[in-house]
């Protein structure tokens, strides 16, 4: 009686824990599936100008309900997501995505811990929100390295 007893605490104790765990370090990203990942350098043409560093996460949508922000965390940096459908056309409007379509991230402006201490971010990831969400993540654990562009 005694070991079944212990059995029936040790496994509430198992899933208390790991529900703590799933909600502060592993967000879900069963709402979208990451297609590809890219870094391209850009060298500016003008002398005196920063480098620049290009990154591109391309998504498939998963779920019906549309995001509603996309942040990226890149080299210890919060930026904020610019988003193109699969044509290359800006989409102004998040609502407008749709569960299936394949998406453009491109980080663009830096911003200040956008989720607060909501999620433990890791390196090359996009993080997400819906209405009906709390924040969601996709890691990349490989980035394509492309050549590096010159400008004239």
């Amino acid at each position: 009686m005694r070991v079944f007893f212990s059995i029936i605490i040790l496994c509430a104790a198992v899933a208390v824990s790991g529900k703590a765990n799933k909600n502060k370090h592993a967000p879900k990203s069963g709402y979208a599936s990451l297609i590809d990942c890219s870094h391209r350098r850009v060298l500016p043409g003008r002398q005196g100008s920063p480098i620049m560093d290009e990154y591109r996460f391309t998504i498939k949508w998963l779920n019906a309900e549309p995001p509603t922000l996309f942040y990226s965390y890149i080299n210890n940096e919060w930026k904020k997501c610019g988003v193109q459908s699969s044509k290359d056309i800006p989409v102004r409007n998040l609502k407008n995505i749709k569960k299936g379509d394949v998406i453009t991230l491109m980080p663009l402006d830096t911003v200040h811990d956008p989720v607060g201490n909501c999620i433990k971010p890791s390196n090359n990831s996009i993080y997400f929100k819906t209405n009906k969400s709390g924040w969601a993540g996709i890691t990349a654990k490989v980035v394509k390295e492309s050549p590096v562009l010159a400008l004239p």
